[in-house]
């Protein structure tokens, strides 16, 4: 039977994004599953496999059933056999399958070759919509793996050809994967507003599982900027709602939702839910293969904070135990600093150096700034337990080409504690500016247990100064460590207080020569600068409604932070002056347009309030201030939204000048990060062992050896022990590069020893069987493994891995 036409309106139907047409036009075409798939079947009965499997994985979310279509096509021979435009369609949704996040048919090696595949014939077709398809799908498959710079890299191209296809559908997973690459990236505004375009494709599409997805991002990106416990708790059980009834197998999207539920959990001290919450996502999470070691590290961070060390312990093992090498260095960074967190609880300064140093070292190999940034305030805080100065402030001036992230408040917080610690060391009142900072930023993310440990470290800065403001903020730390069962941070605070001075006389208020400075610290984000204002106007007029309103223009007013019973929400349009009394509330104007304005309003008790009277002249001074912190607010907001952080600096070792090797460089710079095996190709002299060495100069692994390794030159008998034995070449390159050229001359045993390595990350060899290597290796070849393999010259599985 001929099924031409019906294969062209499946096309369009899934252009116009009617994904369940589509599904319920094929499926009485097909034979059912279970029967064996005859060899010689048609090409445009494969093709509608090819059509169904999209359907399946994309719009429902069930990988094995898109894999079962096309099973019979997973091996190269078999494809072959099929005509390019169908090959290439089977090759790009096989390559989708195994890039998706489910156990059975996780695999990123073969995802990223059959998505090659797909892209080559597609291009040698001219066409365009199968090679956005084949770019998005390795965008994906790069996010699976931690590959950071290749998934932007395959998002750019799949972006360039996107306005050439008409494809509602691939619009939407554009808009999917960009999301992650921008969270990835620490671009979380930009991050939301992506998601939120999501929400509407999928609602324009009528498709759920989009929607789902997008609320599932949004509950992440929620959690991430320090949003209200209470808001990212709302949208993460949305999320979880609508993914479970929307798609067979959510895969990431899931994840995320519950890794914000526990989060928000967390913050807002519902620590006894947690354990419950915990096994709940561990169960529906359970085919994802990194999802386990998720729910340990939660379960970890937890027992750690009360003191349950054996059990963190044992946990942290799970974790191991669960973390695939060499992939998933996002999880193996956060692994590393719990495991850092509980030797420092333990009184184990060496380990607890040793796991945050790890935990850097994988941030920077993703690339993931905010990891790298949580990774040097925690060596930094190591440094000053040492009394280590300098190197404290050596970390601190590590993150400052990250001064993008201080506005997030999450991140705010931690930054703002480590440079209290390190002020501390020479004055209390530089010390009690930053950890006051410190904990109007946990405050503002409803962080109980963080602002609780903020208040134990204000409290040994006010010991001299301020006894009794000291005590009350060791009382209130006690009671939020006593009502979480954070025992150990309990015993520590009670200590202290039995120990501190009994005085009974008031805090002194804040100096007026200090509201400049603080608002110049909160100048990171619009709600630091609300609650620093809002701060010292409480001090001038207590017990009264205040408030710190935005007004965007064609949008509306609405508040970012009050103090006390809220008045009704300004009805009025910006006012011409600087101020403008409304009812009973005056209105001061801190910004104007364009762009955001800013207003402080405040309740007043009769046209002549006498507080307000005294207060005003006290307060007029500092309202420039207050309207340069916001510009910088702003300001960082727009840089956060839009990362501008790219490297075009010269590559060591490597001239060039052709807009060729401008693109060559281009690539080297984008996988320098990465952590996986890179495959160089060229002709002989083309300088392949020059790109490898530039590629490692660029690296984060440039400070450790770059070991060359001849394959021509070994004979078959010499070359196990040479690339294998622990003296050898991997051990040399242990934190570096190990650079094996000409490796298709590699005899089968050597390249079956290499296969092994790079599927285990183990070195096979007989005095250390379990020992794994931590190099990058980078192989270079002038022929196509590709060809070889299809001929047998070469094993298959071994160019999967090395492509």
């Amino acid at each position: 039977m001929n099924y031409t036409r019906t294969i062209a309106l499946a096309r369009g139907l899934l252009a116009e994004g009617r994904s369940t047409d589509v599904a319920r036009m094929i499926e009485p075409l097909l034979a059912p599953l279970h029967e064996t798939v005859p060899e010689h079947l048609p090409d445009d009965q494969v093709l509608l496999r090819a059509l169904l499997a999209r359907v399946r994985l994309l719009h429902a979310g069930d990988p094995p059933q898109a894999r079962a279509l096309l099973a019979p096509f997973d091996a190269a021979a078999r494809r072959a056999t099929l005509a390019p435009a169908v090959r290439a369609e089977v090759a790009l949704w096989l390559g989708w399958t195994h890039a998706w996040h489910h156990t059975p048919t996780y695999d990123d090696a073969r995802a990223l070759v059959l998505l090659d595949e797909a892209e080559h014939l597609f291009r040698d077709a001219a066409n365009a919509p199968g090679r956005c398809w084949a770019f998005l799908g390795r965008a994906f498959a790069c996010f699976t793996i931690d590959e950071h710079p290749l998934m932007q890299r395959a998002l750019d191209e799949a972006a360039a050809l996107q306005p050439r296809v008409q494809d509602a559908a691939a619009a939407c997973w554009m808009l999917d994967v960009r999301t992650l690459a921008y969270h990835v990236g620490g671009a979380y505004t930009q991050a939301l507003a992506s998601a939120a375009a999501l929400a509407e494709q999928g609602r324009r599409l009528n498709d759920p599982f989009a929607r789902a997805r997008a609320r599932a991002y949004e509950a992440a990106l929620l959690a991430a900027l320090g949003r209200p416990p209470a808001a990212v708790a709302e949208a993460a059980e949305d999320a979880v709602q609508q993914l479970r009834t929307a798609a067979t197998r959510p895969g990431y999207a899931l994840l995320a939702a519950y890794h914000a539920r526990a989060l928000a959990e967390w913050r807002r001290g519902s620590w006894t839910h947690l354990p419950a919450l915990l096994d709940e996502a561990d169960h529906a999470t359970r085919d994802l293969p990194t999802a386990p070691a998720h729910w340990h590290l939660e379960q970890v961070y937890l027992a750690t904070a009360q003191g349950r060390y054996g059990d963190a312990a044992a946990r942290l093992q799970d974790v191991r135990a669960h973390l695939p090498h060499p992939q998933h260095r996002r999880l193996a960074a956060d692994a590393a600093l719990v495991e850092s967190d509980l030797a420092d609880a333990q009184g184990d300064p060496d380990q607890a150096l040793a796991a945050a140093t790890r935990a850097l070292q994988h941030a920077q190999d993703t690339g993931h700034e905010p990891r790298q940034l949580r990774a040097r305030l925690a060596l930094a805080r190591l440094a000053l337990a040492r009394q280590d100065l300098d190197e404290a402030r050596r970390h601190l001036a590590a993150i400052e080409p990250l001064g993008d992230l201080f506005g997030v408040l999450p991140l705010a917080a931690e930054r703002f504690a480590v440079l209290g610690l390190l002020a501390a060391e020479g004055s209390d009142d530089d010390a009690r500016a930053h950890l006051g900072q410190a904990l109007t930023a946990h405050t503002l993310v409803g962080d109980a247990y963080g602002a609780a440990q903020t208040q134990v470290l204000l409290a040994r800065a006010d010991a001299r100064r301020a006894p009794a403001e000291a005590r009350a903020h060791l009382d209130a730390a006690c009671r939020t460590f006593e009502q979480l069962g954070a025992h150990p941070a309990l015993e520590a605070a009670r200590t202290l207080r039995a120990t501190g001075p009994d005085a009974e006389d008031g805090a002194p208020p804040l100096p007026e020569t200090t509201i400049g400075a603080a608002l110049a610290r909160a100048a990171l984000s619009e709600k630091l600068v609300a609650e620093t204002w809002l701060a010292a106007a409480a001090r001038l007029l207590p017990d009264r409604w205040m408030g710190f309103y935005r007004c965007d223009e064609g949008q509306g007013w609405h508040c970012v932070l009050e103090h006390g019973e809220a008045p009704t929400v300004p009805r009025f349009d910006e006012p011409c002056g600087p101020r403008l009394l409304a009812g009973d509330v005056l209105w001061l104007r801190l910004r104007g347009h364009p762009g955001p304005a800013y207003f402080f309003g405040v309740r007043l008790r009769g046209e002549d309030d006498p507080a307000w009277q005294a207060a005003f002249p006290q307060m007029k001074p500092w309202l420039p201030v207050a309207s340069l912190a916001l510009e910088h607010a702003l300001l960082r907001a727009g840089r956060l939204a839009h990362p501008t952080r790219s490297s075009t600096a010269p590559l060591d070792g490597l001239v060039y000048a052709s807009p060729a090797m401008h693109d060559v460089a281009e690539q080297i710079r984008r996988v320098a990060a990465s952590h996986g095996p890179v495959l160089v190709t060229g002709e002989r002299g083309a300088g392949k062992e020059t790109a490898a060495r530039a590629l490692h100069a660029a690296s984060p692994r440039r400070a450790a050896p770059f070991v060359v390794v001849q394959g021509a030159a070994l004979a078959d008998s010499a070359v196990a022990g040479t690339l294998f034995d622990l003296a050898a070449p991997f051990a040399r390159a242990a934190g570096g590069t190990l650079f094996l050229d000409a490796v298709d001359a590699l005899p089968r045993d050597a390249q079956r020893a290499l296969l092994q390595f790079l599927r285990s990350g183990a070195l096979p060899s007989a005095d250390a069987p379990g020992e794994h290597s931590d190099e990058r290796r980078d192989d270079a070849t002038c022929q196509d493994l590709g060809g070889l393999a299809r001929d047998g010259a070469c094993l298959g599985d071994l160019y999967y891995r090395l492509a």
